[in-house]
């Protein structure tokens, strides 16, 4: 009798012998795996502070976060202005008056929307220095964190 493998080994195989060879291979995966992973980690160098860094992390994302909200909220405050101001110069039957009044609701929204974002830009770029800075003190490599400053500046 052949067995299913006999697709790939066309000799007739030993079922046994299969099933030996498989579960060795099992059971040297299961217990070398963890060890060889192990080997690849690096330990912590004596001179570096993790929980430093946790804190600088927390300071730098906690006034991320605040900015985000700030900014937020100030975008958010400028379109509920800008809606009235709308409606209310479109309301405005002479042609040059109305004509003014919508190009001063667009400026006040314009002047408002740049306003935030240059106070979230300053308030990214603030945040990221001191991280930089604290990370100097902490003595810790944080090259791993080189791609979130690029995805915070979208």
């Amino acid at each position: 009798m052949t067995h299913w493998l006999g697709i790939f080994f066309p000799q007739p195989m030993n079922t046994l012998l299969l099933k030996k060879t498989f579960a060795a291979a099992l059971l040297f995966g299961t217990l070398a795996t963890p060890a060889l992973a192990a080997d690849n980690v690096k330990p912590l160098s004596k001179k570096e502070d993790t929980v430093c860094i946790q804190a600088a992390v927390g300071v730098r994302e906690t006034s991320l976060g605040a900015g985000f909200a700030a900014f937020a909220s100030t975008v958010s405050a400028a379109y509920s202005t800008r809606q009235p101001a709308l409606l209310a110069a479109w309301e405005i039957v002479e042609k040059s008056a109305r004509k003014t009044a919508v190009k001063a609701a667009w400026t006040s929204f314009s002047t408002s929307k740049k306003s935030a974002a240059a106070a979230w830009k300053k308030t990214r770029t603030d945040a990221w220095k001191a991280f930089s800075t604290a990370a100097k003190t902490c003595k810790v490599d944080v090259s791993a964190e080189s791609s979130g400053r690029a995805i915070d500046a979208q």
